[in-house]
């Protein structure tokens, strides 16, 4: 079938000439307020010296607009009063709310395509993207957790995922883990309850993140039963070492990994009841030899450890594992879908954006460069590009029919 394409409509012409609006409307108040500022001032420490333009590269585009430039005799140095107002450090062509919209792209997309797609007026480098990353610091802000039941047993779930890394030849271990405390069905669809997900390349960077959280917003207390599960992995089945002394940490090997090594070594399927049977037991301790292979071998060293860890399984309080899930959801589509070398921290700063939409966390982005000035607080999970605070101040009078009728549809 052809597709026969019309002339450009009315409705084309407006959504591709509001894109120019957007940036006039935003200079217009730029340099409304900073006639603003030169009215209010204090005359007697602030003397004008000239008015220069300034160039920024937004998410509507490259905006230029000009600002007055002061003696300020107390300090005794040149200031821009409007940059400050605005907190705009100096010399950066970056506004802060394209770098919070690059640390989005570049936690879905590579930095190519990103630097393509970035902005209908200009385009960036793979090397700009990459240092302007460089130059982020991210802390997240997760939410408080209201633990509603008392009686929900806190689940951690530990896994690595293998991502390529910069000088290394192999792929690296990058840690994952997530906390969570019930659980509920969503047409036949499991959802964690009171989720925190998290990660580090290094684990002792993430046994202190995990046990910050535990303190501090699951308030654990030093008897409490918490369930470890994962895989056979020594340092998963000795991580209740890590926690013992803020509670009562139960390492559970997941059910996924013990059934899969039991049906691939001995053709078995069992269920949870089975699985406890002292045959079946006795059965894999003494399978065990020098040519077994790994998951057997851990999975006899779990039994010797504990004879009673698939007892768990039957507890209506244990909620299972599903940390490969989580990978897969989360850090996959980002980090094996693309088959690049990341630098370790450039992982754990893209991984923190990712984890911020799961945990409905707050994110602060602060430039590395500039820490004092450039600081904002953004929630992913309801951030979008408002021109309300345009709409109090402009001057409709002055302006024709037809572009108020965009502004409307901008607003």
């Amino acid at each position: 079938m052809d597709i026969i394409t019309s002339k450009l409509e009315n409705l084309d012409k407006i959504v591709f000439e509001s894109k120019y609006l957007n940036k006039e409307m935003v200079v217009n108040y730029l340099e409304k307020k900073d006639q603003e500022i030169a009215a209010i001032r204090d005359k007697n420490r602030y003397e004008m010296v000239s008015c220069r333009s300034r160039t920024l590269l937004t998410s509507i585009g490259c905006i230029t607009y000009k600002r007055r430039y002061y003696y300020d005799y107390i300090d005794q140095e040149y200031v821009y009063l409007l940059d400050n107002q605005l907190e705009l450090p100096k010399y950066t062509r970056y506004s802060n709310e394209l770098r919070i919209n690059i640390l989005k792209m570049a936690s879905e997309l590579t930095y190519r395509v990103l630097g393509r797609e970035i902005s209908y007026d200009f385009t960036l480098g793979k090397s700009t993207i990459y240092k302007i990353i460089k130059d982020t610091i991210i802390r997240d802000i997760l939410p408080p957790i209201y633990r509603n039941n008392k009686e929900d047993v806190i689940h951690l779930q530990i896994d690595e995922k293998y991502i390529g890394m910069v000088n290394k030849r192999k792929k690296g271990k990058y840690y994952t883990a997530t906390i969570f405390l019930g659980e509920r069905f969503i047409r036949s669809q499991r959802v964690l309850l009171n989720k925190t997900v998290l990660s580090s390349f290094k684990l002792d960077d993430l046994a202190n993140r995990i046990r910050d959280n535990l303190v501090n917003r699951y308030k654990v207390k030093e008897n409490e039963l918490i369930y470890i599960s994962g895989d056979f992995a020594s340092y998963i089945r000795k991580f209740n070492e890590r926690l013992d002394d803020i509670c009562k940490p139960i390492y559970v090997p997941d059910k996924f990994h013990v059934k899969k090594t039991l049906k691939d070594e001995f053709g078995l399927l069992l269920n949870d009841y089975e699985l406890n049977e002292k045959d079946n037991i006795s059965l894999i301790l003494q399978s065990v030899s020098k040519d077994s292979s790994p998951s057997l071998k851990g999975l006899a060293r779990v039994i010797r450890k504990d004879p009673n860890c698939f007892s768990y399984y039957q507890d209506d309080k244990y909620l299972g594992c599903s940390q490969e899930g989580m990978n897969s959801h989360i850090y996959s589509p980002r980090f094996s879908k693309h088959q690049n070398r990341f630098n370790p921290l450039t992982i754990e700063k893209l991984s923190l954006i990712r984890e911020a939409y799961v945990n409905h966390a707050q994110v602060r982005v602060i430039s590395s460069s500039r820490k004092s000035e450039e600081i904002k607080m953004v929630n992913l999970n309801k951030y979008r590009i408002s021109f309300d605070f345009i709409r109090n101040d402009i001057n409709v009078t002055k302006v024709n029919h037809k572009i108020r009728i965009i502004e409307g549809l901008l607003i």
